[in-house]
């Protein structure tokens, strides 16, 4: 009988400290998830603040330039204007690139932070199953009326 209270016992044991191994496990990677959000975050904040200073360049040379294609018969023979012309088009095409570089940087940081928090809501910490719940309770209490 006292043999098979300590099988019983050890049995016990085993899977608490199985189970504190799992929750530990999961409680790293919960933490690494959390980590990862943070500087997620400050990598967004970075590159929000470049894309929207690149937005502005853009509009601005944008507009520039749509100004001086409107005024074009007047200095289409102005070998200086035909020149300043050509640097605005290609500052605006550059502009452009990175606005688009800056866009798709956005995109990964928010994938990336999707993922994050997704492996973070998979180790959250979750309730006990019931069964799981009431077989403790049934073991300690058949502990408790065993023991003399």
């Amino acid at each position: 009988m006292r043999s098979a209270l300590w099988g019983l016992a050890a049995i016990v044991v085993a899977f608490v400290i199985g189970y504190g191994v799992q929750e530990l496990r999961r409680d790293a990677k919960l933490e690494q998830a959390t980590r990862t959000i943070d500087s997620l975050r400050t990598v967004t904040a970075k590159v929000d603040t470049i894309y929207e200073r690149d937005s502005v360049v853009v509009w601005r040379l944008k507009r520039q330039t749509d100004t001086l294609t409107q005024t074009v018969d007047r200095w289409k023979h102005d070998t200086i204007e035909v020149v300043r012309y050509v640097l605005h088009a290609d500052s605006t095409i550059r502009a452009c690139r990175a606005l688009v570089e800056t866009c798709e940087e956005r995109v990964a940081v928010r994938d990336a932070t999707i993922a994050a928090q997704t492996r973070r809501w998979e180790n959250r910490p979750k309730p006990k199953p019931a069964v799981w719940v009431w077989a403790e309770r049934g073991v300690v209490f058949w502990l408790g009326t065993q023991v003399r």
